[in-house]
């Protein structure tokens, strides 16, 4: 099988390292190469062989003066050499927007092996080139039944709003049991590294009770203390998955050790492990209790 080139945009370290590993375990990845930024990006595709897609985050590194990925990809989405778009975000309303700018499919984060294993099959299915197309008087009329074309050959704008949101039919997808045979087993590291004043600190992941933003610096709360850590929060999520719930802008808690979801002064809140308590913003309440709740016995909801 050939395999796709593959270019990733992404400004987040932790979180771009994580998609190439996830894109890799595939087998489908041959060539990949991962960029911070929009304008390393451009040059990688005027400096590399074509590219068969790109997978490129919607906001980027918001400092005045860059480019969103989103303004990117619509600013090239109609180059000759324009790759195929997957748009990653950690906010599902974007999905419109996605395809609406060209994109062939989204990943939200945190990034999943099932997800991104599933969209690269996609892309394999579909491999021919995005703007290749032959002659049209070499085609008889009927010969491609309007059945028979993939909804992301339409524009967009064409699309009744039903299908703008269900471009990629459930049908289409692989089942969980399909993805994960084909891939080996979960990579996540053993243990995490942290700061502490001059010192490194090595952490097992099962004593992580949360992750903190503050001051624009990031911090766990283990088992052993409080450590600085180099990665974002958003960084942290992407790499931690499922293991992780976003609580607050500032806070993921560590879903293993929540003990109790606490209300004190209508503030919501997480005890975790022993006594740390986690914020729970009101933004975020029903979902937070609606995930702790899922898979439990003894309330009646």
């Amino acid at each position: 099988m050939t395999q796709l080139a593959a270019l990733v945009v992404e400004d987040e370290p932790p979180a771009r390292r994580y998609l190439v590993e996830l894109l890799r375990a595939t087998g489908a990845i041959g060539r990949l190469v991962a960029v911070a930024t929009a304008g390393a990006a451009s040059e990688a595709l005027d400096r590399e062989p074509r590219f068969d897609v790109a997978f490129v985050d919607i906001r980027l590194i918001d400092r005045p003066g860059d480019t969103t990925g989103l303004d990117w990809v619509r600013a090239i989405a109609a180059s000759p050499a324009a790759p195929r778009f997957v748009l990653t975000t950690a906010m599902a309303e974007h999905a419109i927007a996605a395809f609406e700018a060209g994109a062939v499919d989204y990943l939200l984060k945190p990034f999943t092996r099932q997800r991104v294993a599933a969209c690269v099959q996609r892309l394999v299915e579909r491999r021919a080139p995005p703007h290749a197309a032959l002659p049209t008087a070499a085609l008889p009329t009927a010969a491609l039944p309007t059945a028979a074309l993939p909804t992301a050959a339409l524009p967009t704008a064409a699309l009744p709003t039903a299908l703008r949101t269900a471009a990629l039919p459930t049908a289409a997808l692989p089942t969980a049991a399909m993805a994960s045979a084909a891939l080996p087993s979960a990579a996540l590291p053993i243990r995490l590294v942290a700061r502490n004043a001059a010192s490194l600190v090595l952490l097992p992941l099962d004593g992580i009770l949360a992750f903190e933003a503050s001051e624009r610096l990031t911090y766990v709360h283990h088992l052993e203390g409080r450590f600085l850590v180099d990665p974002s929060l958003s960084a942290l999520e992407a790499q931690f998955g499922e293991l992780v719930l976003r609580t607050h802008r500032n806070w993921l808690a560590a879903r293993r050790h929540v003990r109790r979801l606490d209300r004190a002064s209508n503030e919501l809140c997480l005890v975790v492990g022993d006594s740390l308590e986690v914020p729970v913003s009101r933004d975020r309440a029903a979902a937070v209790r609606k995930e702790l709740l899922a898979g439990t016995l003894g309330l009646l909801r």
